[in-house]
């Protein structure tokens, strides 16, 4: 039956990883990596991945401090200019609501009154149209209808643009 691990494995990846292999190593752990062919195969992969990450760490380009500073603050004033682009869409949002609500409450109920009976009592006071004030008071309860929606979700509105997401 092979073997799939060895117990010296993590000694051979610390020489590795601390850069001791193959000269400032101890001898007898070369002459196992000789004998032993699973760590013969643990040093090759260890090996090449450690040359590659010294290569990568070397050949690393790292950005001066001002460049990083710039680049903080252009985020830092993309995502304000983000943040403020919410809060307009939400208060259009809100405006255009109450707006549209205003417009259905008042063009779509408006109120046909049965006003002939007031006819009379109209004419009576001094030329006050009865029948209008009539109509006024039937288009008052959608308007104010209209109006409280819109003071109840405007601050909602306001709350959904403010909160960070």
């Amino acid at each position: 039956m092979n073997r799939i691990e060895c117990a010296r494995e993590s000694e051979m990846l610390q020489a590795v990883a601390e850069g001791r292999w193959p000269d400032r190593c101890d001898p007898d752990l070369g002459a196992h990596v000789v004998e032993c062919g699973i760590c013969a195969d643990l040093i090759e992969v260890a090996v090449s991945l450690s040359n590659d990450r010294e290569t990568m760490v070397r050949d690393a380009r790292v950005p001066g401090s001002g460049v990083v500073w710039w680049r903080a603050q252009m985020r830092i004033r993309q995502e304000t200019l983000r943040a403020s682009q919410r809060t307009v869409f939400f208060v259009q949002a809100a405006v255009l609501g109450a707006g549209l609500i205003v417009a259905f409450s008042v063009l779509g109920t408006m109120p046909v009154l049965p006003h002939d009976w007031l006819g009379p009592i109209g004419r009576l006071r001094d030329g006050i149209d009865l029948g209008a004030v009539a109509r006024a008071i039937g288009w008052s309860a959608p308007l104010f209808l209209a109006l409280a929606a819109w003071l109840a979700l405007v601050p909602v509105a306001v709350h959904f643009a403010l909160t960070d997401d």
